[in-house]
């Protein structure tokens, strides 16, 4: 009877003192691409000269199709991924209405992997026959998350299954590509490598988030966690940024074209509607490199960068993360490991 009495006491104490209380969370994990992986990893192809602003935005996609090749290996792939994909930093500041339910905002850091895929081919113009390109491109941003917290156990109980729901709003960060090109029968002669850099960030994007794991609470001021973690996020480009180009060219010092380019060639304006408004050559303006028309009714105005149809990036992920909450409130901070109800249980 005595042991069943002090069982009371303390579980009245744990009880009240999970009433309603504040929570502090940080972890961190891993995540694959989601269970909708698509083509959605974007790439840029160099055009027929050494000007970026004629480079075109495709789907990454892995091919052989030189005509130096032998038939056997030729071949062309899609790149199935998601930027989505890496290790990540969670944390949240949260609420809890009640030992049931509560309220998060919830944030992650994420260092997406990269993603890789090698295109040789004849290509036209400039670079000429057998060019090699190789595409690395990955993901890095910050996202908040503002979620519902439901948990599924008595307000005793060390051992709590819970889930969260919630949005997915990225609120910086970027995509990087990395393209080397090596190109032997190029019209500049040997082009041994390359470095060419694109930095895109997004515009305003949403999309949703979730988990589903089991909390261990061994004290009242400290849960640690384990999750199983989703999220179905698109995020639209707004701008991309040429950060470096160079072209290293056998028995020639390296070439850095990037202070030669005007901001058109550098900077890419993502829209989405195109318009004859809109600075671009698709309705018939014209280019002066020399600046005597910039701006001017029909020409491309330099200074500004160029608008293109808008493209989508899929951050789309599934994984696991792993950590401790910190359970705040006056009364769990008077008796933070819970001692002092037992010792008052005992009396």
């Amino acid at each position: 009877m005595k042991k069943i009495i002090l069982l009371t006491v303390f579980a009245t104490t744990f009880s009240a003192a999970f009433s309603q209380y504040f929570t502090v969370k940080i972890g961190g994990g891993y995540s694959w691409g989601g269970l909708q992986q698509s083509t959605g990893v974007m790439t840029f192809q160099p055009g027929a000269s050494t000007d970026p602003a004629y480079a075109n935005i495709i789907p990454l996609v892995a091919f052989s199709t030189a005509a130096s090749d032998s038939p056997s290996a030729k071949y062309k792939s899609n790149v199935y991924a998601a930027y989505g994909h890496g290790g990540h930093l969670d944390f949240s500041f949260g609420y809890m209405i009640n030992p049931y339910f509560g309220v998060q905002l919830d944030g992650a850091y994420l260092w997406g992997s990269t993603i890789t895929a090698t295109q040789l081919y004849d290509a036209p113009g400039l670079l000429g026959p057998d060019t090699k390109i190789t595409t690395n491109t990955h993901s890095n941003g910050l996202s908040v998350n503002p979620s519902l917290f439901f948990r599924a156990a008595k307000p005793t109980a060390k051992f709590a299954p819970y889930a969260r729901l919630g949005l997915a709003l990225p609120i910086s960060g970027a995509i990087y590509h990395t393209l080397n090109i090596q190109a032997p029968n190029s019209a500049l002669g040997n082009i041994t490598s390359s470095e060419i850099d694109v930095k895109t960030e997004a515009t305003v994007s949403l999309g949703f988030q979730g988990g589903a794991g089991v909390s261990y609470t061994p004290f009242p001021l400290m849960s640690f966690w384990g999750e199983v973690q989703g999220q179905y996020l698109f995020v639209k480009a707004k701008q991309s940024t040429l950060t470096a180009y160079t072209l290293n060219v056998q028995g020639a010092a390296q070439q850095n074209l990037l202070p030669s380019l005007s901001t058109y060639s550098k900077i890419t304006n993502y829209v989405d509607q195109l318009s004859t408004s809109n600075n671009a050559e698709d309705f018939g303006k014209s280019r002066d490199i020399s600046g005597a028309h910039n701006g001017m009714p029909g020409y491309i105005n330099e200074s500004v960068g160029h608008d293109v149809l808008r493209q989508v990036a899929n951050l789309g992920a599934f994984g696991f993360s792993v950590g401790v909450t910190f359970n705040l409130s006056k009364k769990i901070l008077k008796d933070p490991f819970g001692k002092k109800a037992q010792a008052e249980a005992k009396k």
